[in-house]
């Protein structure tokens, strides 16, 4: 599947969680990056190919401090005001005011002194986004049942800032579907309503209807801009089609005003027209439709069309690559670093770029790695992982590992936990790179032929790489987890040929199936062109073959490799319901099916639920041993 972080963080424990096989599907190098990353909200599942979405709709990033006095700084000091937290004694021992750090004193208030009037993020448990006003005493308590409670002068503000606004994720996606004239209708109708409540707000000084109404700016357009993509994606449209009133719209909209720069919304409207544009630039030059890094390279040509600010185009061009190598690895990057490079970036932002590319070229260290294709001119390579404290020279079961991403994102290293626990019990991990369409434009049955191709080369090249060929089977997570059940129900049939002009996919004709060894799935979606799941899988795997022959829960018969499910019983993104039942009427086939059930979990519980994180680990270690794998020779 594949939230935002602070900019430059990195959380290098990672690279110890791959190599020692510690629990816990761990995330892309930001651990702070990993609601926002994975789309948390059960709304976001079909983010899919819009990586920059994803971040943007979730993200806990609130504003930065914006000083609004253009006196000088004697002027500056006697408006600055004061912020009293009151909160539970269990939420934090230490608050912090963005980077201003504040103990608890002996009346247990935390006390922020000297605070410039702005924007803020209060951190004392969950974020929390607050405004001062000039010389104003803010005072704000927390609770661990209510909403937060704010007293002085500024309250107003403050409520208005937590209250639920009209336009909203729910409405957004609700809106998906409409046709273009109800969309802009009921989100302009959304837009007026959240005007009309911002004009509501008592004690609002200029510096912050100006920046409310920004914000609000900001956030209409942004629908307005991703509304043709997902209504294509959600609807019968047959392509995409943009409002004809779009560029009025976005030619009075100041982009290029650092003044808005810090505003969350002001970087998803710049995510989005940033996306669109690159979608344009695809479609239209042969160069970026060849070779890597296809979405990212387009990305970065469509900031410099669009931005004419050098400094905003630092900022954004640094932030591109960062998600892009976090999102993808950095395989590619050396075709737009040395662009980068020239548009004058900091000391700083250059470390962090390289920082990222130096986390996952280390990755590569310390095994064997091999191509088992190469798509346009781009090696496809598979990685190597032998079981832990098993001698090189014996042989032993191996499992392909498919990682997340939504398909769209992600690379051979991410969410190791499986690998890990693979590896403890004798198992030899082979990780996959994977055709993701941000790094190839492509979509899920890319992934499926380059997950057949790689098994047939390991089972080819078993008896060289000291792995059993009887015992070849496959795992993944997420959109991984789907890979593997698709080839554990569909088996290793060849892709169906493209269809012709307007003649609709012709089912792949029965054959006698061959099928990997066996197949372990945490978090698979097995009815993933359903209602309740992925319209993107519906709409792209729909244009290329039959959706229903690469949907596992209608592929079911008997004969179908021994299966493990690993599923969180919350998880927001692949029904669990439509799990048991696939166990349900795959053990009535009489084929071998186990499912471990994560109680009080979500989708991701491998990054965040250390119960969750032992069971999958137990259930492994159990499918192994059930299954006859526990014993190399």
């Amino acid at each position: 599947m594949g939230v935002q972080a602070e900019e430059g963080s990195t959380d290098y424990t990672f690279t110890q969680t791959l190599r020692t096989g510690s629990d816990g599907d761990s995330p892309p190098p930001s651990v702070s990056r990993v609601p926002s990353r994975f789309c948390m909200r059960k709304t976001m599942r079909f983010i899919g190919q819009l990586s920059w979405l994803c971040g943007a709709l979730v993200s806990i990033r609130l504003l930065a401090p914006a000083p609004m006095l253009a006196q000088g700084a004697v002027s500056l000091q006697a408006a600055r005001g004061q912020v009293i937290l009151r909160a539970p004694g269990s939420a934090c021992r230490v608050a912090m005011l963005d980077e201003q750090p504040a103990q608890r004193g002996a009346d247990s208030l935390f006390r922020f002194t000297g605070v410039a009037p702005g924007g803020y993020r209060l951190l004392c448990g969950s974020p929390l986004e607050i405004y001062v006003q000039p010389a104003a005493e803010l005072r704000v308590t927390l609770s661990t049942s209510t909403y937060p409670i704010f007293q002085g002068r500024g309250a107003g503000l403050n409520r208005y800032l937590i209250a639920q606004k009209a336009m909203n994720m729910e409405l957004l996606s609700a809106l998906w579907r409409e046709r273009p004239s109800v969309f802009s209708r009921e989100w302009t109708d959304a837009y007026d309503e959240d005007l009309r409540q911002l004009r509501r707000t008592p004690g609002m000084d200029d510096a912050f209807r100006e920046r409310e109404s920004m914000r609000l700016r900001f956030k209409h357009t942004f629908g307005r801009v991703t509304y043709p993509y997902f209504h294509w994606r959600e609807s019968d449209e047959r392509k995409i089609v943009s409002a004809p009133d779009l560029t009025a719209l976005l030619s009075g909209v100041p982009l290029d005003d650092l003044r808005w720069s810090s505003l969350p919304e002001h970087t998803e409207l710049l995510g989005a027209l940033i996306h669109e544009n690159a979608r344009v630039e695809l479609a239209s030059d042969t160069m970026l439709q060849r070779g890597d890094a296809r979405w990212m390279r387009a990305e970065f040509a469509a900031a410099l069309t669009l931005l004419a600010d050098s400094t905003l185009l630092r900022r954004t061009t640094t932030r591109l690559l960062a998600n892009a190598i976090e999102e993808n690895g950095s395989r590619g990057i050396d075709s737009v670093y040395g662009r980068w490079l020239a548009l004058g970036v900091d000391s700083a932002s250059r470390r962090r770029i390289d920082s990222l590319v130096a986390v996952d070229r280390g990755m590569e260290q310390g095994h064997h790695t091999e191509s088992y294709r190469t798509i346009d001119g781009v090696a496809q390579r598979v990685h190597i992982l032998r079981p832990e404290g098993v001698d090189s020279t014996v042989v032993t079961p191996a499992m392909l590992w498919f990682h997340g991403g939504s398909w769209a994102s992600g690379t051979w290293w991410h969410s190791p936990g499986v690998m890990g626990a693979l590896r403890e019990n004798g198992v030899t991990v082979v990780g996959v790179e994977l055709r993701t369409s941000n790094r190839f434009d492509s979509g899920p049955l890319e992934q499926v032929e380059d997950a057949m191709l790689a098994h047939e080369w390991i089972v080819r090249h078993a008896s060289r790489l000291r792995i059993d060929s009887t015992r070849v089977g496959v795992a993944g997570f997420s959109s991984g987890a789907t890979l593997a059940t698709i080839l554990g129900t569909r088996g290793l049939l060849p892709l169906p040929p493209l269809p012709v002009g307007d003649n609709p996919p012709t089912p792949t004709p029965a054959t006698v199936r061959r099928y990997p060894a066996a197949v372990i799935a945490v978090g698979a979606c097995v009815l993933p062109g359903g209602p309740a799941e992925d319209g993107f899988f519906r709409k792209v795997v729909g244009a290329q073959a039959v959706v229903s022959e690469f949907t596992p829960l209608m592929s079911i018969m008997a004969g179908q490799p021994p299966t493990l499910f690993v599923h969180a019983t919350n998880d927001e993104y692949c029904d669990m319901k439509s799990v048991r039942s696939f166990v349900e009427q795959s053990v009535s086939y009489g084929n071998r099916v186990a499912l471990s059930e994560v109680e009080n979990a979500g989708h991701f519980f491998g990054f965040y639920h250390p119960a969750g994180q032992r069971q999958m680990r137990r259930a492994i270690q159990d499918a192994l041993r059930d299954w006859g794998w526990m014993g190399a020779r």
